[in-house]
């Protein structure tokens, strides 16, 4: 390195790590910054320096605060920031001020960021270059009349995209014209409120596609080469879910055309730096530029482990005016990598983002296993940023190897105290349609199936866990629970809205468990470790348990798939009067964005009540019956925590 000696990295969590380690690597100084809640994080402690950002009152969160950022940079001794992916890495006035302070910023200069960061222009300045766009409305009138006008041009399906959007937020599907009002609504408010920005383009939806993205590369010498592909179909809400390269459905021809568009695409704007162009992939081949991303995804590693290449170390390269490391015929492509991301979230409750204390965190090593995080043991994760928690990568010989390796590593990882999407994923990677080759409606197909297939022995493992639980709670020691275990006992689970009856007999070990479904009873015997369930085993298939309270609720994780239950008191006289239905409460802690109705209003089952925003997402809390709006307890801005009552109905 010339002129980079000290690197002050303006992001948090799992990039924020990475980033540091090949910093560190390259002998260059690292200085890392943190608000309360990353206090002790791995990036905080892999720094060579790591500055506290405390809240300002009326400067907003910290890692966007870029005036306080380039001002710990200076007094830290650094020359260059890098802003790794989200927050400032798409900021053209950031990137500005950065070089005006004198740094070397990591990443394209600001009127590339700024072309591109504007979904409409960018798109504009693609098709001028001969870049096929999706059809749709990229016009500077964003009246209502005017979007309402262009989405009936284009009719359903149709997708609302924020202008200066990322990361599926601002983004909304319309499969009727009769939702369009709510959600440009819905888009504009997340989009504001992520981006500054409410400005949206339309356009039409293209349904069995596959969601195709080229990682490019161009240096300060004109040179510009692409990385080859990554397949980033297996998405929901438009978020990317599972990443994997090579994609399995495109050829070398495929390949060699989709490269040359988005070269072509870089060097239509003068780009410098790492950038990722995206494209839909039609079933019958033909591919259409939806936008391009001027900064480091987070599904880099898959690109990484198929070339060999450190891309933060070409970022860093080419930031300090080197030419490209290799030119596009040195770039060669091995094997196979897929990736998942690890998020705190609940899939059986719409995957509403989680909050709690992690109690145990033990991640996967071994041969071809790459493991990318930002939490240890202790750690509390907050609803104030991204629910992505980590990201499992592997790599293998064949795509085949790479599937059934990262199963393995989803199985070894040890988590508990927070619930995950551990369990979907590993249903997603097992599927028939990823093994083939999914496109960008799989998952919501998965989920669908889900929806009329329910879990039947995760039910009744859930009992024999809960039933073992409560009488080792009311008799002390687990050795105790023998004296219960003669004659079948009837026990009923509350999961979420539904109840399910169990007939169950048990000792210190052993369950049987009696349904509807299995009258005959089902063996489930449980392993126990300093008086915790540790394991189960139920007929030929066991299963790893991890086992935590929070908000009233028993949060169950058996590796392969998890439940939030309860034990239903069977004496009434102990339960609370009146219907759950007439208290409204925060699913999850956030900060309340909107409260859309007047105490004394009449409510309808399925109107909106309040708008929660937590972890970058907006969260519409409805209404689950007709009433009336009793009392509300929250004002915009409030910050509420997990289930704290929002709106008290009367019938």
């Amino acid at each position: 390195m010339k002129k980079i000696k000290t690197l002050l990295i303006a992001n948090r969590g799992e990039i924020a790590h990475r980033i540091i380690r090949t910093a560190k690597a390259l002998g260059l100084e690292t200085v890392a910054v943190y608000t309360e809640p990353d206090a002790g994080t791995p990036h905080t402690k892999a720094a060579d320096q790591a500055i506290f950002l405390p809240e300002v009152a009326g400067r907003g969160e910290p890692y966007l605060d870029s005036e306080r950022l380039i001002e710990v940079a200076l007094r830290s001794g650094a020359d260059t920031i890098h802003p790794g992916y989200g927050f400032l890495s798409e900021n053209a006035d950031f990137a500005e001020a950065c070089v005006k302070a004198g740094l070397v910023f990591v990443g394209p200069g600001p009127d590339a960021i700024r072309l591109m960061a504007d979904k409409a222009a960018g798109k504009a300045s693609m098709a001028r270059a001969g870049v096929r766009c999706v059809p749709g409305y990229d016009g500077e009138d964003q009246s209502l009349a005017r979007l309402k006008q262009e989405a009936e041009k284009i009719n359903t399906p149709l997708l609302i995209k924020a202008v200066a959007g990322g990361g599926g937020r601002g983004m909304r599907r319309i499969d009727n014209l009769a939702q369009f009002d709510e959600a440009l609504a819905s888009a504009k408010n997340e989009a504001r409120n992520a981006f500054g920005s409410e400005d949206v383009i339309l356009e039409r939806y293209l349904t069995e596609t596959r969601h195709i993205e080229i990682q490019i590369f161009a240096d300060q010498h004109g040179n510009a080469v692409h990385l080859f592909e990554r397949d980033c179909s297996t998405q929901r809400r438009h978020q990317k879910v599972i990443e994997e390269a090579p994609s399995p459905i495109v050829d070398a021809d495929l390949r060699g055309a989709l490269g040359q568009a988005a070269v072509k695409a870089a060097t239509a704007i003068g780009y410098v730096g790492a950038g990722t162009v995206e494209f839909l992939v039609t079933p019958s081949w033909e591919f259409f530029f939806i936008e391009m991303n001027t900064r480091l995804q987070v599904e880099h590693p898959v690109t990484e482990e198929i070339t060999g290449l450190d891309l933060v170390e070409w970022q860093l390269q080419v930031a300090d005016g080197e030419m490209l490391p290799a030119s596009q015929a040195d770039i060669q492509m091995n094997g196979a990598s897929i990736e998942v991301r690890l998020y705190a979230e609940n899939p059986s409750d719409g995957f509403m983002p989680q909050t709690g204390a992690v109690s145990q965190w033990e991640p996967p090593v071994g041969d071809g296993v790459r493991v990318d995080h930002m939490i240890v043991t202790g750690n509390e994760i907050s609803a104030r940023y991204d629910p992505m928690i980590g990201k499992l990568i592997v790599h293998e010989k064949s795509r085949e190897g790479a599937r059934k390796k990262l199963i393995k590593a989803l199985l070894d990882l040890k988590l508990s105290g927070i619930l995950t999407n551990r369990a979907f994923l590993l249903k997603c990677l097992a599927h028939d349609s990823f093994i083939g080759g999914p496109d960008t409606g799989f998952v919501d197909r998965l989920l669908a199936e889900e929806a009329s297939d329910p879990a039947g022995k995760t039910n009744m493992l859930v009992a024999a866990v809960l039933y073992w639980l409560e009488c080792r709670k009311w008799r002390a020691m687990p050795s105790d629970w023998s004296s219960l275990g003669n004659a079948f006992r009837t026990i009923t689970l509350v999961f979420g809205e539904k109840e399910i009856s169990f007939e169950i007999r048990a000792n210190e070990k052993v369950a049987w468990v009696k349904t509807d479904d299995h009258p005959d009873g089902v063996r489930i015997t449980l392993e126990t470790e300093q008086a915790e369930i540790t394991r189960a085993t139920i007929e030929d298939q066991s299963w790893p348990v991890s086992v935590w309270e929070n908000g009233g609720e028993t949060y169950l994780d058996f590796g392969s798939d998890f439940a939030v239950a309860h034990l239903k008191d069977p004496n009434p006289a102990n339960q609370a009067g009146g219907s759950a239905d007439h208290f409204v409460k925060a699913p999850m802690a956030g900060r309340i964005l909107s409260v859309e109705i007047k105490a004394g209003e009449a409510i309808t089952a399925g109107q909106t009540l309040v708008i929660l925003e937590a972890m970058k997402m907006e969260h519409r809390i409805r209404a689950g019956q007709d009433g009336q709006a009793e009392a509300i307890s929250v004002s915009v801005g409030d910050q509420v925590g997990k289930n704290d009552l929002l709106v008290s109905l009367a019938s």
